[in-house]
């Protein structure tokens, strides 16, 4: 099928930016020290959900302290699937 063409669907490309995401905080925090491993605790969705919908001050601070803690997970969130999707 030398005519077909590729097609990404968002539904698939959510999945696999949240596994690929998911991977990376696990090994980041194996890595951690102990004292640091408390900022990965309940960091899951906060990582896949949009800044704004953040809803309260806390879960805020906890995505500042963790992108500010970790290069690799830094580098990843600012490379969302929105700009995936939009590129």
């Amino acid at each position: 099928m030398p005519q077909a063409k590729i097609v990404f669907d968002l539904f698939h490309v959510v999945a696999n930016f949240s596994r690929v995401i998911d991977k990376v905080r696990n090994s980041e925090y194996r890595k951690a020290g102990k004292a640091d491993k408390a900022v990965y605790k309940g960091s899951r969705y906060l990582l896949l959900k949009n800044r704004e919908n953040l809803r309260t001050d806390e879960q805020r601070q906890h995505l500042k302290e963790l992108l500010e803690l970790n290069e690799t997970i830094r580098t990843g969130f600012k490379t969302s699937y929105v700009g995936l999707i939009l590129a």
